[in-house]
């Protein structure tokens, strides 16, 4: 039976922070393969004129693709927050779990919680697969009286964002606390037919902007920027061919704004320090949808806009998108 969920996965390879699927092959059938000379240099410190270098990279890449032509999304987000030490994972499940039945219209009795020493999840079934959602602990240090969360939703689609939304406020109702010193928000959008020329122009536009995405969206400075890890990554991709799995580069344990994880077809943009405004998260969860799927459908506004543009700002990018430029 195939598991509606990413946070098993997630829990087994812990280390990478993300929601993972089942493994398959990333697809260079649309890349030229030549990867090697580009992504040498992609990190490495920028001198000069940033967006002339940008307009160039894209220019080249864009060409080495074919545009996503349909929409067929998927996400998975998690919290990290802390808690009293007297708030139990399950009185969090609990209150949760009718606001999840009324959304997917099962009864409340179809819903079953379960606990061990490692993390507790709730799960049902929806035509015929196990949507599962899950609190864990992470490792970092926390304020006296309290502990860590870490709350993993199930894999979701356009349709089930709103939910995501309202349950941020239930944890908040329940005595869950943001704590961005530490914690983010961490958005995971399934990208199972990305080349290896997309992953070039969504890392460089990230890279550039690094700075303003963080003041903008309040990054914790544990959250390292991008750069010569990524550039090590990317130049494990390049050395590989045709249709050969990547490796999975999140083994690379840096902290940074994005991260591609090639086996598990997704990727994760840790933008957004650790809240509880379900407008905040909204935010960064349209930003990472529009942006990542206009790069991939190769959107004229946005290739104009990163090619053309005498500076490019997250600013910029954000109106591009039809986004608000101010939270």
């Amino acid at each position: 039976m195939l598991i509606r969920t990413f946070v098993l996965l997630t829990f087994l390879l812990s280390c990478s922070h993300g929601p993972l699927r089942t493994p398959a092959s990333v697809d260079f059938s649309q890349s030229d393969g030549s990867c090697n000379s580009s992504t040498t240099h992609l990190f490495q410190n920028v001198t000069g004129n940033k967006r002339s270098e940008l307009s160039e990279l894209v220019s080249q890449r864009i060409k080495n693709y074919s545009p996503l032509t349909h929409r067929d999304e998927t996400f998975g987000i998690e919290f990290e927050g802390i808690m009293p030490i007297d708030l139990s994972d399950i009185d969090i499940m609990e209150a949760i779990k009718p606001a999840i039945a009324k959304h997917f219209k099962i009864d409340l009795s179809d819903i079953r919680i379960k606990q061990d020493e490692i993390r507790t999840s709730l799960n049902f079934l929806i035509d015929g697969e196990i949507n599962h959602w899950e609190i864990h602990r992470e490792l970092f240090d926390v304020p006296s009286g309290f502990k860590n969360i870490e709350f993993t939703s199930s894999i979701l689609e356009i349709q089930d964002l709103e939910l995501y939304y309202s349950l941020l406020k239930i944890l908040k109702d329940s005595g869950v606390k943001q704590y961005p010193r530490r914690g983010g928000i961490h958005v995971h959008y399934g990208v199972p037919h990305i080349s290896i020329d997309a992953i070039n122009i969504i890392y460089k536009v990230i890279a550039d902007l690094d700075s303003e995405i963080r003041s903008f969206y309040k990054v914790s400075s544990e959250r390292e920027p991008l750069g010569k890890i990524d550039n090590i990554a990317l130049n494990i991709i390049g050395r590989l061919q045709g249709k050969q799995i990547l490796g999975n580069i999140s083994a690379i344990k840096a902290k940074k704004l994005i991260r591609y994880a090639p086996i598990f077809k997704t990727l994760e943009f840790r933008m957004l320090g650790s809240s509880l405004d379900p407008e905040e998260v909204r935010h960064v969860v349209e930003f990472t949808k529009e942006f990542i799927y206009k790069v991939l459908s190769k959107d004229e506004k946005l290739i104009n806009y990163l090619t053309e543009s005498e500076k490019i700002s997250f600013h910029g990018l954000l109106k591009v998108l039809n986004l608000e430029t101010k939270k």
